[in-house]
């Protein structure tokens, strides 16, 4: 006898397939409601203990979506960015769950959508790091990177400090996004930038900002 899958029985196979065949992996849209500012205010804390399991496919698009989703028909994002230059990009390095695989992605604004880079999760991308352990424990880690030289183009000297103010508002975004979904999260700044980045890939005119751990609080 066959068997036949509903939707979400169906939802870790078509992830595969679509990451298998080197294509996008199109993020659900955000969910248009949830817990008003005031409680996700209220809710947010500093987590440093998770639980097993990463955000799931739904989740990972709430939070990249706060953190720099495109909120306009013109691209323009829900972070403030001087001048529009946008210098912030966000990877997800996650240990997986039923719909979306473990492994290491890029976030793309636009189409709201992750294209997977490598398997390593966080383990094996982070693991032998010289990083706090409650960051390596974390299901998931979500990483802001910045190309300062694209605000420093325009605004010279003053684009670092810039970029820097919109990766604070990125990582207070996914924060409340975070909290508004009952998961937890972190800001994690103390490691050596050479070697995480090395560890991540990436290129040269990006050097990450701050690491940001999430998943459901182990309490």
């Amino acid at each position: 006898m066959v068997r036949t899958l509903g939707f979400l029985g169906l939802a870790p196979f078509l992830a595969a397939l679509l990451l298998g065949g080197g294509g996008p992996l199109k993020l659900p849209s955000p969910p248009p409601t949830g817990p008003s500012l005031q409680e996700a205010l209220k809710a947010r804390r500093s987590v440093r203990a998770f639980a097993p399991g990463g955000p799931t496919l739904a989740q990972a698009s709430a939070l990249l979506w706060a953190a720099q989703g495109a909120n306009r028909p013109d691209g323009r994002r829900t972070v403030a960015s001087a001048g529009a230059t946008y210098p912030l990009e966000l990877y997800l390095v996650t240990e997986g769950a039923a719909d979306l695989p473990r492994g290491r992605y890029h976030y793309e604004p636009r189409g709201h959508q992750l294209d997977r880079l490598a398997e390593a999760g966080v383990g094996g991308t982070f693991g032998t790091l010289p990083i706090q352990n409650w960051v390596k424990s974390a299901p998931a880690v979500v990483v802001v990177a910045a190309a300062t030289a694209r605000t420093s183009q325009r605004y010279g000297s003053r684009g670092e400090r810039y970029a820097i103010f919109e990766a604070g508002g990125a990582a207070h975004s996914l924060a409340l996004a975070a909290a508004s979904l009952g998961l937890g999260s972190g800001v994690a700044g103390a490691f050596d930038d050479a070697a995480v980045k090395q560890a991540l890939g990436l290129p040269e005119g990006l050097e990450v900002v701050a690491l940001l751990p999430v998943g459901k609080p182990r309490d």
